[in-house]
C-alpha cells in the first residue's frame, strides 16, 4: 500500500506541476516540486521502497519533459543518495535543515541542467540567465518548499493509519 501512496503523490506533483502552476501568476520559474518528495523519500522512506520510486518519477519526468532522457532521472537518482549518505552525519527533522536541503537540491537539479545545456549552447550565454531562474526557484523553494514536505508528511501518516485501520477490520 505505500508504493501506492507513492505513486499517487509523485502522480499528483506532477499533474499540479505541469497543468496548474502555470496557470497561475507569478509562477514561470518555480522549481521542480518533485525535489521535495525525493528529499521526503531519501530522508523518511525504507531503501527500497523510496529507491523504486525515485527511479520511476525519474523516467516518467524524463518521458514528459523536452530534456534529453536521463537528466531526471540522474539528478533524482544522485539527490536520492546523496540524501541517504548526508543523513549519517546530520538529523533529518530540523526545519531549518530542511529549507537548506530543498534548496540545495533545486540548485543540485539546475546544475545538471545547465551543465547539460552548456553542451549544446555557449557557457557564457547561459550563465546570466541561468543564474536569475536559479535565485528565482531557490526562494519559491525555501518559502514552499517545507509547506509541500509538509503535505506529504502528513499525507503519508494519514495514508498509514488508514491503511492500518483497514487492516484491522479486515482481520477482526
Amino acid at each position: 500500500m505505500r508504493y501506492l501512496f507513492y505513486v499517487m503523490t509523485g502522480f499528483l506533483l506532477i499533474v499540479f506541476q505541469t497543468s496548474v502552476l502555470p496557470a497561475l501568476p507569478l509562477s514561470g520559474n518555480v522549481y521542480d516540486l518533485l525535489i521535495v518528495f525525493v528529499i521526503y523519500l531519501g530522508l523518511f522512506c525504507p531503501l527500497v521502497e523510496a529507491l523504486s520510486s525515485v527511479l520511476v518519477l525519474g523516467v516518467v519526468m524524463d518521458s514528459l519533459s523536452g530534456t534529453p532522457f536521463g537528466l531526471y532521472f540522474s539528478s533524482y537518482f544522485w539527490l536520492f543518495f546523496g540524501l541517504r549518505w548526508l543523513t549519517r552525519f546530520f538529523h533529518a527533522g530540523n526545519v531549518l535543515l530542511l529549507v537548506f536541503t530543498i534548496a540545495m537540491g533545486v540548485v543540485f537539479e539546475n546544475l545538471i541542467f545547465f551543465l547539460a545545456s552548456s553542451l549544446f549552447r555557449s557557457f557564457g550565454d547561459l550563465v546570466g540567465p541561468a543564474l536569475g531562474t536559479l535565485t528565482v526557484q531557490c526562494l519559491w523553494a525555501g518559502f514552499t518548499g517545507p509547506v509541500v514536505f509538509e503535505f506529504i508528511k502528513t499525507g503519508h501518516r494519514r495514508w498509514l493509519a488508514a491503511c492500518k485501520r483497514l487492516s484491522e477490520r479486515r482481520g477482526g
